[in-house]
């Protein structure tokens, strides 16, 4: 009697396995359809349009979801670095045009030297940083005009913006501790040769006429903003993060060609909010683009999903996912042992 029960007690505690097995597997199939691996996006963000992400994703779950404009990236130069493009549809020659851009000086680098941050068709215009100031120079092969303004903290990143009034001759250089404008002069014309930048570069963009003031003071206080009121004539984001080239937005089949740089941190992402620059449904997963939010207007997005699970819940059952195929031989396996176990008991 006591060996009928033990091997009762065997077919019961193998049938259990497999069942355990059955239902455990059928539970990591739903996990894995209802989107349990994490993911990632680049989009072309437009207002009102919507972007699939994902397969079917269950409203209850944790998506660890975000959206950011950026991806936080800039290029480090040493001194011997360069970046090198050309914006065809930026102009300027006779016409008032502006040029924004974000850098920062090495902490190794020398605080008196002078450094080329921009440099546009031979130092025509030239922004740069000189002894304890950032300065813009405007040159037009007879004449130039100079702005400078005090560098509160050279190794931190600032913001620049530079405007040329075609109309009044004058050059304009805007930070966030102040401004100052250049008259155009016939005597004595300005040219520097500056060292290549130790520092970092972020964020570049050309525009065909001159900002306003408040978007210099959005470029100034956020640097990533799309400026959707302005007219890009071109920007070089540094978002690759890998590579010797980068992408220049706006302008058809442009690019920037990295030299000698190194992939660093750059403009920090501003925090984006639900329902005032995005929308997410569900099944499946989608990201909407709200008019008037913060990504209308921008050149890039990028979206990213955890796993849909939070927890050693997601781990146990996206391992046991994957091993799922391993089901059908294990359940053999057990049934095959427990039939020699019984033949083996009664004999």
């Amino acid at each position: 009697m006591a060996k009928t029960e033990q091997i009762i007690g065997v077919v019961i505690l193998g049938l259990a396995a497999m069942f355990g097995l059955a239902i455990f597997g059928s539970l990591a199939g739903v996990a894995t359809d209802m989107g349990t691996s994490a993911g990632s996006e680049e989009i072309s963000p437009t207002a009102g349009d919507s972007y699939v992400l994902d397969r079917a994703i269950d409203d209850s779950q944790n998506l660890g979801l975000s959206v950011s404009p950026t991806r936080e990236q800039g290029i480090k130069l040493d001194g011997s670095g360069t970046i090198e493009t050309n914006v065809s549809n930026w102009t300027t020659d006779n016409s008032s045009w502006s040029l924004a851009v974000t850098a920062r000086l090495d902490e190794s680098a020398n605080q008196q030297a002078t450094y080329s941050v921009v440099g546009v068709e031979n130092a025509t215009i030239l922004v740069e940083y000189a002894d304890g100031s950032w300065r813009s120079i405007y040159y037009d092969g007879n004449s130039s005009a100079v702005a400078s303004v005090a560098a509160t903290d050279e190794t931190s990143l600032t913001p620049l913006v530079v405007g040329w009034n075609e109309t009044a001759s004058e050059l304009t250089l805007t930070t966030e501790s102040g401004s100052s404008t250049g008259a155009l002069t016939t005597t004595d014309p300005t040219r520097h040769v500056a060292n290549d930048l130790v520092g970092t570069v972020d964020e570049i963009r050309f525009f065909n006429s001159e900002l306003s003031s408040s978007s210099e003071s959005t470029y100034l206080a956020d640097p990533i903003d799309p400026l959707e009121e302005e007219t890009h004539a071109g920007r070089i984001m540094f978002e690759e993060g890998s590579g010797d080239t980068a992408e220049v937005f706006y302008a058809s089949n442009m690019t920037a060609t990295i030299s000698g740089g190194t992939w660093a941190s750059g403009v920090s992402a501003p925090a984006l909010e639900q329902g005032v620059d995005y929308q997410i449904s569900t099944n499946p997963l989608t990201l909407t683009v709200v008019d008037g939010g913060y990504l209308d207007g921008a050149p890039v997005a990028y979206a990213s999903w955890g796993t849909g699970l939070s927890g050693p819940l997601a781990t146990l059952i996206g391992g046991f996912a994957a091993s799922m195929n391993l089901v059908p031989i294990i359940m053999l396996v057990i049934l095959a042992s427990i039939t020699v176990g019984v033949i083996a008991r009664l004999r």
